[in-house]
């Protein structure tokens, strides 16, 4: 089971990653949200990363060239696009660039899943809907349909998971991995003894 904690952005945030070590962290690189940060300031937070953990990059709706220059930029290991972007803007950008492609679904129903599916990425992250939101902004996705849709490429579940729900959101849904940002934070802030949690019933430690 992969972990990926999400919306990291400051040095203490990649300290605690490398003392927990989550396979992922991913890093929001579209300006005007609050936990936006510069392709400066990610690079440097890759650059002091533990080697083990991969870097993902988060836009929306950017221009693939956009995407493909940060992206070098950055040095970051994958794009996740979390926007409206369509089959053929996953076509450019892996044309452009080659890394691999994740894709974040606010689910409203089983359609919305398989419409991902012929993207052309490489996983999904599956998590709630709000409505005139570009995030789930912590909203739990529909366990139930998520479960019942059995995505066909590989995925995360995303969205409202906390050290309190994730046993049940794992066991419900049977995912790949799951990917936390809000869950793991504490006044905005990511907290390490949340983050430490997540990872010890992850790792059944």
């Amino acid at each position: 089971m992969n972990i990926k904690f999400c919306g990291i952005r400051r040095k203490e945030d990649v300290e605690f990653c490398n003392t927990l070590l989550p396979e992922y962290m991913g890093m929001i690189l579209s300006q005007g949200f609050k936990r936006t940060i510069s392709a400066e300031l990610a690079a440097e937070l890759v650059r002091q990363k533990n080697a083990a953990i991969k870097a993902v990059g988060i836009f929306v709706n950017e221009a693939p060239k956009q995407i493909a220059d940060i992206a070098k930029e950055t040095l970051i290991d994958i794009i996740q696009l979390h926007g409206d972007e369509t089959a053929e803007t996953v076509f450019e950008i892996k044309r452009l660039i080659g890394l691999p492609i994740w894709k974040a679904v606010r689910v409203r129903n089983e359609q919305d899943i398989r419409s991902a599916e012929k993207l052309g990425v490489d996983r999904l992250i599956l998590e709630g809907f709000a409505p005139g939101k570009i995030g789930g902004e912590g909203m739990k996705a529909d366990w139930e349909l998520l479960s019942a849709a059995k995505p066909q490429i590989p995925f995360f579940l995303a969205g409202g998971i906390t050290p309190e729900n994730i046993r049940e959101g794992i066991a419900s849904v049977k995912p790949d991995g799951v990917d936390i940002s809000g869950g793991i934070e504490t006044n905005g802030i990511k907290d390490f003894n949340k983050m430490r949690k997540i990872a010890n019933i992850i790792r059944g430690e």
